[in-house]
């Protein structure tokens, strides 16, 4: 996956997230599905990815109550 930055993965996680809202990964596993069909190995590394940062976008990023879900983790530099 070496062809997609961080950025690019971030931005398509919270772009399905954004659309699809509890159904993004859902979406994203099918995209998945279809770019096995197809054998496209760069698809399914980059959906891959991105289901990835869907999971991560989860995760609270606090212990503390009522923190949202949906605190949406940014792409580290480097």
């Amino acid at each position: 996956m070496s062809s997609c930055s961080e950025h690019m993965i971030w931005a398509a996680a919270t772009d399905v997230r954004q659309r699809y809202a509890d159904r993004a990964e859902s979406v994203v596993e099918q995209q998945i599905s279809w770019s096995r069909e197809r054998s496209a190995q760069g698809e399914i590394d980059y959906w891959s990815a991105v289901l990835d940062r869907l999971a991560q976008m989860r995760v609270p990023r606090s212990n503390e109550p009522g923190t949202p879900a949906a605190d949406i983790p940014r792409p580290q530099s480097g």
